[in-house]
């Protein structure tokens, strides 16, 4: 378990730039396009109910970390600076539906400048978390909101394999894509209660519901009658440990 959750120096470097970026002399310098970045124009439906319509960015992992330092260059187009964030709210999750809240922490304001390096913004203190959610409370007066650039530090993997998980439970959907019906397949070894929650590409929760005796095999018909064209994830929960897989919704 300590060997697990030892240090390791690996820094997951979470890109809304283009290649562009890569150009400069300086790696950790930022150029002053606006376009080369995260702006939200209009609010929308948080992952998070408790922030409710709000102007948000979440990164995905694909993976739980334990995470450090949050590094951070906001808005750096010398005519939008306004843009940039003032004080924002980050939360954390394991499962995409859950969250915990970090805190609200202030922004500087970018220079506009090439020289500009952005700052240390937060730290999880080794927190666990496969999703990120950065929801913006006030910016520097502009018409939007936005971000340059987010670098996380990873300080530490998780204790719980994702082997470990699968040999718990199984899941299959079928058919994938689906047009009007997904069938759910969910096998467990285990007695605990089986929760599954569906969610949208914007982690919106679509449809939820718990198998409270599961058997070794439990199935569950989904009617996706309702459900506009995409990726949809299907997170299943037993025992505080997570599976997920992604479906697809066609015509």
């Amino acid at each position: 378990m300590n060997n697990m959750k030892s240090k390791i120096s690996i820094l997951i470097i979470i890109l809304t730039l283009s290649l562009n970026s890569f150009s400069q002399c300086f790696p950790d310098r930022h150029n002053t396009t606006w376009f080369d970045g995260w702006v939200s124009c209009e609010t929308a439906e948080s992952p998070n109910p408790d922030r409710g319509l709000s102007h948000w960015i979440m990164y995905d992992f694909n993976h739980v970390y334990g995470l450090g330092d949050v590094h951070l260059w906001n808005t750096n187009d010398g005519n939008n600076l306004d843009w940039g964030l003032q004080l924002a709210a980050v939360d954390y999750s394991i499962d995409g539906i859950n969250w915990i809240e970090l805190g609200e922490f202030t922004f500087e304001m970018a220079s506009g400048e090439s020289i500009y390096q952005g700052f240390s913004a937060a730290n999880f203190e080794n927190e666990e978390a496969r999703f990120v959610l950065i929801t913006a409370l006030e910016n520097w007066g502009g018409d939007c909101y936005g971000l340059a650039e987010v670098k996380f530090e990873v300080t530490s993997t998780v204790s719980i394999s994702e082997v470990a998980i699968a040999e718990m439970v199984d899941i299959k959907a079928y058919p994938n894509p689906f047009m009007d019906k997904l069938n759910l397949s969910i096998k467990t070894t285990k007695t605990e209660a089986i929760t599954y929650t569906l969610i949208d590409m914007y982690g919106r929760v679509i449809l939820n519901g718990e198998i409270e005796n599961p058997q070794r095999e439990n199935l569950i018909n989904l009617n996706g009658n309702n459900l506009t064209n995409g990726i949809y994830h299907l997170i299943v929960i037993q025992s505080n440990k997570s599976e997920r897989i992604s479906v697809v919704k066609v015509d």
